[in-house]
C-alpha cells in the first residue's frame, strides 16, 4: 500500500481505515501518560522540559543552601518557580485514568522514546 494524498482508483486505504477503526486498538488505545498528553494536545517534550526545570532548580536549591554565602533572593524565586512547574504538570496530568497504579519510570521512558523517535524521524 503506498502513502499518499490520492489512492488512484485502489481503495487499500479506505479499507485499511476501516479495519483499524473496528480493532481494538484502533478504539481503545492503552491510557499511558503519553496518550493522555497527546490526546489533550500537550507537546511530550514540554512535560519532560518542565520535569528537568524542576529536577535543576531542586539542585540548584541544593547548592544554595550549602553556599548561603553565595544565596539571595534567588533561593525564593526558585521556591516559586518549582511550584509553578509543579503545578504545571498536574495540569498536563489533569484528567489522566490510567487502568492501573502507574509506574512513573516507564511511563517517563515510553515519554523519552516517544520524543527521540520524533526527533529520529524529522530528521531523517
Amino acid at each position: 500500500m503506498v502513502g499518499g494524498t490520492y489512492s488512484n482508483g485502489s481503495d487499500e486505504r479506505m479499507y485499511a481505515d476501516q479495519w483499524f477503526d473496528r480493532c481494538w486498538f484502533g478504539m481503545f488505545p492503552e491510557p499511558t501518560l503519553l496518550n493522555h498528553l497527546l490526546c489533550w494536545g500537550y507537546d511530550p517534550e514540554d512535560y519532560l522540559d518542565t520535569l528537568d526545570n524542576i529536577e535543576t532548580a531542586v539542585k540548584e536549591k541544593e547548592y544554595l543552601a550549602e553556599h548561603p554565602e553565595e544565596a539571595d533572593e534567588e533561593a525564593q524565586y526558585l521556591d516559586d518557580d518549582i511550584e509553578s512547574w509543579q503545578e504545571e504538570l498536574k495540569d498536563m496530568r489533569a484528567d489522566w485514568k490510567p487502568e492501573k497504579e502507574p509506574n512513573m519510570d516507564e511511563e517517563l521512558e515510553l515519554i523519552k522514546k516517544w520524543v527521540k523517535e520524533r526527533e529520529d524521524l524529522i530528521n531523517e
